[in-house]
């Protein structure tokens, strides 16, 4: 079973043994991969399923936890940058001696001023991950995130309860409701 999806999906302010991931495996049997990874998109999320379904054999579930919508990749000759409501503040260009000088503050902007835009952003990323999965993995969408279970047409909206070590994130006792929620369905 496949995790994808951001801090929330990684485990942020919990033990390892406390992410949906492990509780997960223990419910279920099955080998549970966590690819959650702080600060990601949607976006990445298809990005890094279409990677894993060209290496490796489909697995037998994918949980895609999307985050919100407001988020996204910017690829750079240089490298990967994941963007979202962090980006306002950056003044300074995400790299230097680049012949494409571009600030983070300027890409999520231009991506995100219209609500519209980012919703259907999601929702493609959402089509993508399905078309993926089609005939290869079962597929569940959850959320965190009211935005997001609205745009992808999610199975479930879970609520962040703010209960990890970090104030922010949900804590053990959500994560183990959804790993509960997912070991049903799978």
């Amino acid at each position: 079973v496949i995790l994808l999806g951001c801090s929330c999906t990684y485990g942020v302010g919990v033990d390892d043994s406390e992410t949906i991931a492990e509780q997960l495996e223990a419910l279920c049997g099955r080998q549970v991969v966590n690819l959650g990874l702080g600060g990601t998109s949607n976006q990445f999320m298809a990005f890094v399923l279409s990677k894993l379904y060209n290496r490796f054999e489909s697995p037998y579930a994918v949980v895609a936890n999307y985050t919100t919508v407001d988020r996204n990749l910017y690829f750079h000759e240089q490298d990967i940058f994941h963007l979202g409501p962090w980006s306002q503040k950056e003044k300074r260009p995400m790299t230097d001696k680049t012949l494409y000088p571009v600030r983070q503050k300027d890409l999520y902007f231009n991506s995100f001023y219209n609500p519209t835009n980012a919703t259907m952003q999601t929702r493609a990323y959402s089509d993508t991950i399905k078309a993926l999965c089609k005939d290869r993995s079962k597929l569940l969408n959850i959320s965190f995130f009211e935005d997001a279970a609205h745009a992808v047409r999610a199975d479930e909206c879970f609520e962040i309860d703010n209960q990890a070590r970090d104030c922010q994130h949900p804590g053990r006792n959500i994560y183990k409701k959804v790993a509960e929620w997912i070991n049903e369905r799978v």
